[in-house]
Order: C-alpha cells, then structure tokens, then sequence
C-alpha cells in the first residue's frame, strides 16, 4: 500500500506542474519564485481618455505580462495606449463671426483652426466660402477721411433689416444719425461687431422693434437713439456701450428685460440720464438670460458708472469689491430696501450723499464700519427723513413706502428746535409708486432733478409759491399726472422735466417763467393746448417733441428762440402764430407736423428773411406766412384769405 501511494504522489508531482498557473519567475526556474498571475482586461482608448492592452500581473513579484505562460515580459508602461486624440473634418464649418473644422469624432465642440473670417469686396470669406447675407438698398456714406462707411438710411429696404459689417470693402462702423428714424416698417434689426457709434435718433419711433441686441463693438450711443419703440420688449447688451445720450431709451414703456452679458462693462457705461438707461423701465436685470438678485460686481471693477442700476428693483443685495474707487451719481438709486456691501476698509466721509444712492433707504454694511460722521442731523419725520444742517433743513429721502397725498411741511421740529425745510432732494421721492398726490407748503425754494420720478400713481401736483428752482426730469415718466400747479415764482421749466407724463393734457406756466428747457414736455401725448407767456424767451430743443395730440400753440410776444425739433410729431398740430419777437427758428422745429402746413409770422417780410437766411433746415412741410395783421382764431383748421392764413 506505501508502494501503491509512493507512485501516485510521483505522478501528481509530474503532472501539476502543467495544470497549475504556478511556474518557475525568471528562466523558469521552480526552486526561485512561482508567480500567481491575474489577468486584467483590456480597454480602448478614446479621443479623449487613454486605453489599455489586456494583461497578466504577478502579485508576488509586481511583473507584468502579455501572455498566460508569463512567457513574454513587458513593461509596465507599456501596458497604456494613448488617446486617439480628434479626427476633424477637411471642409469648413462656420457660423457669421468664424470658421473652423469640425471635429468628427462625436466631440462637436472641438474645433481646428478657428479663426475670423477674411471678407473680400462681395462679403465672401476667401477662407472658407462663407457669404455674409444683408440687407441690399440700404444708404451710405463715407467717414473717416473715407477709411470706413456709415449706414444713413433704409433706402428701399423694410422689414429685418441686416447690417454688413463692410461695405465695397470699407468696414461700416457706425449708424448715422436719424438714420432709421420713424421708420414703421422695420420689424427687426441686426448691428455688426463692427459697429462703433449708434447716432442721435438713429431708431426714432421705429415702433415696429421688438427685440434689440447692441454688439460689444458699440462704444457710445446717441441722444434718444432708441426713444420711442413702445413695443420694445428684450434688450442685450453683449458688452458695455462707453457713453449713453440723453433720453437714448425715452419711451420704451414695454421692455421687460434687460441681459447684460458683460456685467464689467455695463458697470463703465455713462448714462446721460435716467431714461438712457433700458433698466429705467425693466426694472429686471439679468446676466446671460439668468435673473439677477444678489449682484456681484466683478473683482478689478475701479468705478461703477452713474445711474449704472438705478430703478433695478430686481437687486436685493450688491456686493462691491475693494477694486471700486468711484460711484456716479445716482448708481443704485430708486431701489427700495437694497442692501450694499463692500471691501473698502474705510468708507469716504458722505458716501451716501457723495454717492448720490438716495431716494431709497440703503443698508450699508462695509467690513463693520459706520459712514463717517457729515456734520449733519438726520431725523426721521413721518416716514421721511431730513438732513439738518445750518439752521435749515433739507428733505433728504423716503425712509418707508410711502402712499396717499403727501405734504411737505414748511419746517419740522427736532429735539425741541424748529428748522425751515427750504429744500427737497435729488430722487428724493424716486419710484414712490403709491404716492397719489404731493403739495408742498410755501417756505420751500428748491425741488431738486428727479425729485418724483417714476412716481407712477402721482395724479396731482401742488407747489407753493416760494419754490424758484425745480430740478431737471423732477416729474420724468409721472405717467398718471394729470394736473400740477405751478409757483408763480417759478424762473424756468427744466429739461426733461415732465417728459413722459402721458395723462397731462393741461397746464398753466407762470410768467414768471423766463426759459423752457429740452426736452421739457416731451412725450406728453395728451397735451392739447399750450400757451407760452411772453416772459418766456427761450425754448429749448425738443421741447414739446412727440405730444402728438398737441392741436394748438399760442405765443406770446416775448419768445425770442425757438429750439430744434421743437415740435417734432406733433401729429395733430394745425395751428401756429409766431410773434415778430422771435429772432431763431431752430432746424426741423415743425418737422413729421402731418397736420400742419402752414405757420404765421407776424413780424415783417424782411425780418422773416433774416430768420430763413439763418436757418436753411426749415421743416420743408410748413409753409411760413407773415403779415402785420394778425388772423382771426374762430377754429382749429388753414384757411387762406388773399393769400393769408386763417384759422377758421
């Protein structure tokens, strides 16, 4: 039995040698090393992420293997393979600003050799083949020493209208002045990159435009270059504009958003006024299509630019990096409850006032430090609160929303001490949307600009007798304004200043009054009357520009300038009797006056010469007339009597 059981070991010793994964490590070698071999599978590389070959490994000697007989050694390396890396395509791909090869591998946004297009004289990449489609008629000029082209009409174009970014191999860098002006039949617009100025009125009462995208090429904007597109819902802003006009945006009562791509740039732009800026009437601010709350103005930001955000009610929060050195005016103001926070370690003495973030309360929180002291009292009064200083006090902000009819009192009583108010603020009341009426007690001489804008439920204004100053825009956009009381101690209607109160239809200016300035009644819609007293000698450009239901002006002898653009779409405007005392007409006083055709002069043929000899842009739709009669005023329609006109 031992002999039996001898063999049979000898024969498993024989055979298990082949039948184990156990062998001999170096030249087979039993009596040094058996190796204990695991197998890994192998796994292809990609375009992006490297592969490996299938192998053996030998836990007890960390060698590797090509083969199951650790026959063939390799080295550990060896096992990757690396990526394919991306097959692209040899034809190009191209969108209107480059082109490219496409990777076709399934990595779509893997490109090769992108680059911008190289236009040739017909707006054809030689590169690439691309063909830039725009729109054909539209008019141009040469400008720059005629290095470049401006667009300065629509010729026979209408509809979408696509601007080249080149014209006869001339890049076309700017719009021109009204040059789509009261275009109606423009649906759309696209503006190139290559587009560096957006003039004056360039896209007046283009009532058609819904939707406006300004390129980041753009680095100054023109007075009232969008004013008027009521049906303007969606602007972008792929970068910042540099310099906005006045009133760029007047009249946009429909935007509904606003996108700012580069929040950077839009922090450097200038705006000239409140309604310059598209957030004046969105009150939303989004960045890259995402509704901003809590902003974050971007590290590197030196200075952010005035009325930058005024009126985003949106903002609950904004967070100021220590790079900002400079606010403007107005930046963040008509933002109720907005908090503010910064990185400045010592806040500038005044920075509320300096910074002109009034009329809204702000909260601010920089690093724990209080505003340095201004050498001022504030004290709240009825939900207002008032600077004191002087002997005198200053109605300096809404401290709460307020409601109702508010009176500003005469003088207020702080800790047993009795101080004149003398002076209503800047934006004091700005975007107080339920305040229904204001009246003012006589002892105030000073209402300062923007004092009520955007007070959109304001219906009644009264202001006592003392006031002589009344800011620039103070009634701007009170859209249900319909009846104000003027001092009598009034020296001027300021620019702007009740530009876009569509519900006046009436209103009485003082004698006292000795100057109407830009811009001051523009956008009244319902005004129907006016009657300029013979105190006033001066009328501002665009005075009463778009009061389209305006029928009837009367002059008083006294008025010695009459601004450009005066009347500019005062559709229903039929009758004008100018006085011999006005020595200028200005350019297109009675321009787009469908209505009127002629206009009386009662001064001299020979001073009416001097006044045409000084102004070759009379509206070309009004006839003048000038007699030493004055025609008789029974009715609102031109008659004409021995070649004089009659308003019968």
């Amino acid at each position: 039995m031992k002999k039996k059981n001898l063999l049979v070991c000898l024969a498993v010793m024989i055979i298990l040698p082949s039948l184990s994964l156990f062998s001999a490590c170096g030249k087979g070698n039993v009596e040094e090393h058996k190796h204990s071999l695991v197998h890994t599978q192998g796994s292809p590389a990609t375009c992006t992420e490297g592969g490996t070959i299938g192998y053996w490994h030998c836990s007890g000697c960390d060698k590797y293997f090509s083969d199951s007989q650790a026959a063939d050694e390799i080295d550990k390396e060896d096992i990757k393979i690396p990526p394919k890396g991306h097959s692209y395509s040899s034809d190009w791909s191209y969108n209107e600003n480059n082109h490219w090869h496409a990777a076709t591998c399934g990595h779509s946004e893997e490109v090769s050799g992108l680059a911008e297009h190289t236009f040739d004289n017909n707006l054809k990449c030689t590169v690439c083949g691309y063909a830039e489609v725009y729109t054909q008629g539209l008019e141009y000029a040469l400008i720059n020493d005629g290095k470049e082209y401006e667009v300065t009409g629509i010729g026979t174009a209408e509809g979408a209208i696509v601007v080249p970014r080149s014209y006869e191999g001339k890049p076309v860098t700017k719009i021109a002045d009204y040059a789509f002006m009261s275009k109606g039949l423009v649906t759309e617009v696209v503006i190139p990159n290559s587009v560096v100025e957006i003039g004056s009125y360039a896209f007046f009462a283009c009532t058609a435009l819904k939707d406006l995208t300004v390129p980041a090429s753009v680095e100054l904007i023109g007075e009232q270059a969008f004013a008027n597109l009521p049906y303007l819902t969606n602007v972008t802003f792929e970068g910042g504009a540099g310099y906005v006009g006045a009133s760029a945006f007047n009249g946009c009562i429909n935007i509904q958003r606003v996108n700012i791509t580069d929040i950077a740039g839009w922090c450097g732009t200038d705006f000239a006024d409140d309604l310059s800026n598209p957030l004046a009437y969105s009150q939303e601010l989004y960045s890259n299509d995402e509704l901003i709350s809590d902003l974050v103005i971007p590290d590197g930001v030196e200075r952010i630019s005035s009325r930058a955000f005024f009126g985003c009610s949106s903002l609950v929060s904004v967070s100021i990096p220590a790079s900002v050195t400079e606010i403007g005016a107005a930046a963040f103001g008509g933002i109720d409850g907005l908090t503010i926070s910064c990185e400045i370690d010592s806040p500038a003495d005044n920075w509320d006032e300096q910074w002109n973030i009034d009329g809204m309360p702000v909260i601010w929180d920089c690093n724990d430090n209080k505003i340095a002291d201004d050498g001022y009292l504030y004290a709240d009064c009825n939900g207002l609160r008032y600077r004191i200083g002087g002997g005198s006090a200053t109605l300096y902000k809404q401290r709460r929303s307020l409601s109702g009819e508010i009176t500003v009192p005469a003088e207020i009583s702080v800790e047993e001490s009795t101080y004149p108010v003398e002076e209503i603020s800047p934006y004091a009341f700005a975007c107080c949307e339920n305040i229904s009426a204001i009246s003012t007690e006589s002892g105030i001489n000073k209402i300062g600009e923007c004092a009520f804008i955007r007070c959109y439920k304001l219906e009644s204004v009264s202001i006592g007798d003392s006031v002589t100053d009344i800011g620039a825009g103070a009634f701007g956009s009170c859209t249900a304004l319909k009846k104000i009381v003027l001092p009598q101690s009034l020296g001027a209607i300021s620019n702007g200043m009740f530009s876009g109160c569509w519900a006046l239809t009436d209103i009485a200016i003082p004698d006292s009054v000795a100057k109407i300035g830009e811009g001051a009644f523009e956008d009244c819609y319902f005004l129907t009357d006016i009657t300029i007293p013979g105190s006033v000698e001066q009328i501002g450009d665009g005075a009463f520009s778009n009061c389209t239901d305006l029928l009837t002006v009367v002059f008083k002898d006294g008025v010695k300038v009459i601004g450009n653009n005066m009347f500019y779409a005062c559709f229903y405007l039929q009758s004008v009797i100018i006085p011999d005392s006005v020595e200028t007409i200005g350019k297109n006083a009675f321009i787009a006056c469908n209505r009127l055709t002629a206009a009386y002069y009662e001064g001299s043929e020979e001073e009416w010469n001097k006044i045409e000899a000084e102004n070759t842009e009379l509206s070309p739709n009004v006839v003048y007339f000038y007699s030493l009669e004055q025609p008789s005023a029974e009715g609102n329609y031109w008659h004409y009597v021995d070649s004089v006109p009659v308003i019968w």
